[in-house]
């Protein structure tokens, strides 16, 4: 009985942790895509760039894959001040914006 109610106590603790484990990975996916956006900015000399050319398996790409279950919805990202990234992730049932600033830092969490 003893073990039934430290299981029952643990695993609201457990759900919790893996969440925001999620939610770190969502916001670590969003980064990368903010810095290879920046990146490709300084290879190409474009002001734009559409997801699609960042993210692929191709050599050409910069990022090849995002973290289990993260979407990044974004379709074009220009050359502004900021970056704002749909983030979702099936896992956690978790959809969000992030901005993040010209440096790849995170301006806006909406978690």
């Amino acid at each position: 009985m003893i073990i039934g109610l430290l299981a029952v106590m643990a695993f609201p603790l457990y759900a919790k942790v893996r969440r925001d484990a999620v939610k770190k990975t969502m916001v670590n996916d969003a980064r990368v895509v903010s810095n290879a956006a920046q990146q490709y900015y300084l290879d190409k000399g474009f002001t734009y760039v559409a997801l699609g050319d960042l993210v692929g398996v191709s050599s050409s790409n910069y990022v090849k894959a995002f973290s289990k279950g993260n979407t990044i919805t974004t379709a074009v990202l220009n050359c502004d001040p900021s970056f704002t990234f749909g983030v979702s992730n099936a896992l956690v049932a978790t959809t969000g914006a992030m901005i993040f600033d010209n440096e790849g830092h995170l301006s806006s969490d909406p978690y």
